[in-house]
This record gives structure tokens, sequence and C-alpha cells, in this order.
């Protein structure tokens, strides 16, 4: 997308870093369902984090220090109405809220999560859970049987659907 563009339609801009970040950012698209939005890998320039009118950086987990050095310098850069989704229950992730400007929402399995998963059930027909969030519980199923690290990019995508104000039941209808 030529700069030009970006400034006429001011997408939000998605950055998805980290492992599992491609599938993340797929279960994100799916839950958004938005044309005006930007969602963007590692490769891409930090121009469209600076300018979009919603940066939201992603972080699913990282073990790389030179990712996570990548990852913290994105997170300084992101202006005060931005957002840092993180990982909540990887501590070199989670301390990364307390890099730069950007709001922040955490996601994970852990009680001080703000997006917190509960009663994980994982069959061979399939997997449920329960996500908590400002104390509303929601159920969400799902008909493939599906691993822990999945359940973490599924996190992430509810994160940013809540960002951009979708109501959890509708997240949840999306990504039955």
């Amino acid at each position: 997308m030529n700069k030009l563009l970006f400034f006429i339609k001011r997408p939000c801009v998605i950055f998805v870093l980290g492992k599992g970040s491609s599938f993340a950012a797929e279960i994100i698209s799916k839950t958004l369902k938005d044309k005006n939005v930007l969602i963007l890998g590692p490769e891409t320039s930090d121009f469209f984090l600076k300018k979009s009118k919603l940066p939201i950086l992603v972080i699913t987990d990282s073990d790389d220090k030179k990712e996570i050095s990548d990852i913290k310098r994105l997170a300084k850069i992101i202006p005060s109405h931005g957002f840092l989704v993180l990982n909540f229950d990887r501590d070199r992730i989670r301390d990364i809220r307390d890099v730069g400007a950007a709001q922040c929402l955490t996601y994970g399995f852990y009680k001080k999560a703000d997006l917190q998963v509960s009663d994980l059930n994982i069959t061979s027909d399939g997997t449920n859970f329960k996500i908590n969030y400002q104390g509303n519980i929601v159920p969400f199923w799902f008909k493939e049987c599906l691993e822990k690290k999945h359940i973490y990019s599924i996190l992430s995508a509810i994160a940013v659907g809540i960002i951009r104000d979708i109501n959890l039941v509708e997240i949840s209808q999306s990504l039955r």
C-alpha cells in the first residue's frame, strides 16, 4: 500500500509478531471482517504503525532475543492512542507492556490477564473454553481439536476484536 493511499484510507494497522503469528493474523482477519484494516507482519515499515489512526501491536510469543528487542523497539514507537496486545502467560512478553505509551490488553490463562481463559476442554470432538473479560463470561466452541498454542492465537484475535468494539458474543459466533 503506498503512503498516499494509506493517508486517504487511514486504516487500523495491526502488526502481528512472534510464534504462531500467521495463524493469529488469519484468526484476527476472520474476527474483524473489516475492510479498513491492514494486518502486517515483521517485514513492514514502522511508518504504518506510527501513522495509523489505530495502531495495534499483537505479540504472541518469542524466545529470540533479537526478535524481542525489535518488538520492544516497535512498542516504544506506538502512539498513546494505540494498543499492545500481549500474551500475559509469558514473562518476557508481559514485561513489554511497560516499554511505551500505548494502552495494553493482555490475554492468557492466568487470572491477572485482562482476557482470561477458563474451563478449557479439548476432546476429539472439538475444543471449548470460556473467556472472562471485565466480569463477562462467554463460551467459545470449535469443531476442531485445537492445541493450547492455538488458543493463544485465538485469544489475541479476541483481544483485537474487543479493541475494535466487537461484542464478545459476536466474536464467539464469528469464530464458531
